[in-house]
């Protein structure tokens, strides 16, 4: 017979057995689309946007941005590049033109950059003003240099070129989302911002809106083109007329309301013309978002619509005072399509 601390042994590994044979059928099942997801270590790495540099303060690393006037090299705050500096870039490339600028790309010091060069002089001065007011920002365009003398912007070159140009369609679906959610970034930004409340004026068309903006190489949206950017004050009763010529509506309703002339039966007259708040922004932006989003996929497609709708018809709001404003869209869009992906989530099986 075996000796008793044997067969105690034997009792022992018997009962564990029962026992993890037992309770292991009681644990709550697995999904079954977990076996295709890993987890793997990331380090924790911090990028920061242009025109930020990185500050640790013990174990916590936080994106500072630097002072207006500035923008980052190697982690350190410089002055913006001055006329003696821009005169240095190589003989530049035309790629555009525009009513105010034209676009060239060129180089300084090894660097692929852009230089735009004012050709109307009051709007040229005016826009770089905005665009010094507005930065740095996460998700408008740091410039690097300025010479007011000869009417000179340079400005980091971004290959993908401008959101007009992008098909959305050939991005992956968080991509796209993360793009409306840009914009309606941008957007709040422009209404709610040290230098007041901005109006996108230079955008009659989705095209020529969208072309205002940047694509980056990681498919970011950044604000570009701030030459027509008016500043707007309900509160003092400062309004504004984007343009002084009579704006006109296609089919696809893209300019709001109060942009039209109120009175078809008689002739336009500029004077005559009532001005207009930010809430001309707010009617835009369901064709933006519908833009980047347009045709989602199969296993969101009715969630993500239906969001849309709720959107569409909030910021369609024939009076401009009923529309909602960005802060509380911005916080709408992100609740509700948060809610639109978990309900796709939903739909795997467990």
């Amino acid at each position: 017979m075996p000796a008793p601390w044997i067969r105690w042994l034997a009792l022992v590994v018997a009962v564990g057995f029962v026992s993890w044979f037992v309770f292991a059928g009681r644990r709550t099942p697995t999904p079954s689309f977990a076996k295709y997801c890993k987890i793997y270590p990331r380090a924790q790495t911090l990028s920061c946007s242009p025109g930020f540099i990185q500050v640790s303060t013990g174990s916590t690393a936080t994106c500072q941005p630097c002072p207006r006037g500035h923008t980052a090299a190697n982690n350190t705050c410089v002055k913006l590049l001055g006329c003696s500096e821009l005169a240095q870039v190589t003989p530049p490339v035309r790629l555009t033109a525009g009513g105010v600028k034209t676009i060239y790309k060129t180089t300084l010091h090894g660097q692929t950059v852009v230089l735009a060069k004012g050709h109307l002089e009051d709007d040229f001065r005016t826009g770089a003003a905005v665009l010094l007011q507005l930065t740095p920002h996460a998700r408008v365009v740091q410039p690097l240099g300025v010479c007011l003398d000869r009417l000179e912007l340079l400005l980091p070159f971004h290959p993908s070129g401008g959101a007009h140009q992008l098909d959305p369609r050939t991005l992956a679906w968080p991509a796209r989302v993360r793009l409306a959610m840009d914009y309606v970034e941008i957007m709040r930004y422009l209404h709610n911002n040290s230098a007041g409340t901005r109006v996108m004026c230079d955008g009659n068309s989705l095209g020529k809106l969208l072309s205002q903006f940047l694509i980056t190489t990681d498919h970011r949206l950044l604000l570009n083109d701030v030459d027509a950017t008016p500043l707007v004050s309900r509160a003092t009763g400062v309004l504004i007329k984007c343009g002084h010529r009579q704006t006109r509506r296609d089919n696809t309703l893209f300019v709001a309301p109060e942009q039209l002339w109120p009175f078809p039966h008689r002739p336009f007259n500029d004077e005559e013309m009532p001005g207009y708040c930010e809430k001309s922004d707010v009617w835009k932006l369901p064709f933006v978002l519908e833009h980047f989003m347009q045709d989602p996929p199969p296993w969101v497609r009715r969630a993500v619509n239906e969001r849309l709708a709720e959107v569409r018809r909030r910021c369609t709001r024939e009076d401009p005072l009923e529309r909602p404003g960005l802060h509380e869209l911005e916080t709408l869009f992100s609740a509700l399509f948060s809610e639109a992906l978990s309900k796709a989530y939903a739909q795997f099986p467990r």
